[in-house]
């Protein structure tokens, strides 16, 4: 999904969207060889009794004699009802928990997705200390929001393009380690190996690569980053 596709998912439903190609979230001018070769390439009778009336006084009885009343008809015993039982309302589901017992973001508001939509806006277009400077409003606007670990990974991209890698290391890390579930973890640690690539921490690079393959080894970037641990490792 490319980062307009990212916005128009966030405008329409606030959540999460199909998990975005890594190489289609960054600008052009930030993507490397190979980002820029494979750029190229559901919720929710009434009973009445029947009584024979009395009956009148017989024909030369006299008429201070009164009338015998007259038996009444036993009313009929209430049918039995063949209607099904009203089903009963099933428990509100309780709110799900992220992996390590955190709870999730609640769903976002049209302010706070406004709010990121023209954060990454400002990315997309290559005003990054600007898009920078949204991502952290944002946090500060909307702490509890669902978007919460996007707008962490985009600041620490924005670091990262400004060439300020352990600072965008740290955010990456944020990601990865508080919301582990998340789409954007297992992008999270491919640039956490990315970034300490370019410190020269190789070792460190590698062991972020594994970490990826072996916690999310059905992501898009699994195979890229055992290629990258294998070849670091030489």
């Amino acid at each position: 999904m490319t980062p307009e596709a990212e916005a128009a998912a966030v405008a329409a439903a606030g959540g999460p969207q199909q998990k975005p190609k890594l190489w289609e979230t960054l600008p052009p001018a930030a993507l490397s060889e190979e980002g820029k070769a494979r750029l190229a390439a559901k919720n929710e009778g009434e009973m009445v009794s029947a009584v024979v009336p009395p009956a009148g006084p017989a024909p030369g009885t006299p008429a201070l004699q009164a009338a015998a009343p007259a038996a009444s008809v036993p009313a009929p015993s209430a049918p039995v009802s063949t209607s099904p039982a009203a089903p009963v309302a099933a428990s509100a589901p309780a709110a799900p928990v992220m992996p390590g017992g955190q709870a999730a973001p609640a769903p976002s508001s049209a302010a706070e997705k406004a709010a990121y939509k023209e954060a990454l806006g400002l990315a997309m277009n290559g005003q990054t200390p600007q898009a920078k400077a949204a991502f952290n409003a944002f946090l500060a606007a909307y702490p509890g929001s669902s978007l919460t670990p996007n707008a962490l990974y985009w600041i620490g991209e924005c670091d990262y393009n400004q060439k300020n890698y352990a600072q965008s290391i740290l955010s990456f890390q944020a990601v990865a380690a508080r919301y582990a579930g998340h789409q954007k973890a297992a992008d999270s640690l491919f640039k956490i190996g990315m970034a300490r690539e370019q410190l020269g921490q190789t070792a460190q690079a590698a062991a972020a690569f594994r970490e990826l393959a072996t916690r999310y080894p059905d992501s898009e970037l699994a195979g890229t980053a055992r290629s990258r641990a294998d070849r670091l490792a030489k």
